[in-house]
């Protein structure tokens, strides 16, 4: 995944900051390198940042969904796995 931050810079902007990559510079890193998604946002204003978390939450859950309940002992706070707890 690749995440260009900064999207509320516009490329013809006249202050002092301006866009150091455009849209189409994003996503041809994106396809030379394989990557499944490209995606920009703001941190200023927020914009993008809810389909940020909402677009890698639904990529980890699609990675692992067939493993979801599969917690070990020591990778939970619990001494009681979910499996064993809510096995019949």
């Amino acid at each position: 995944m690749l995440v260009g931050n900064k999207a509320d810079i516009d490329t013809s902007s006249k202050y002092k900051y301006q866009r150091q990559v455009t849209v189409e510079e994003g996503l041809e890193f994106k396809e030379k390198h394989n990557l499944d998604f490209f995606l920009e946002v703001s941190a200023k204003t927020g914009d993008g940042i809810s389909n940020l978390v909402a677009t890698i939450s639904k990529a980890l859950y699609h990675c692992n969904k067939d493993h979801l309940f599969e917690f070990k002992e020591s990778e939970t706070a619990s001494s009681i796995s979910y499996k064993s707890r809510y096995s019949s």
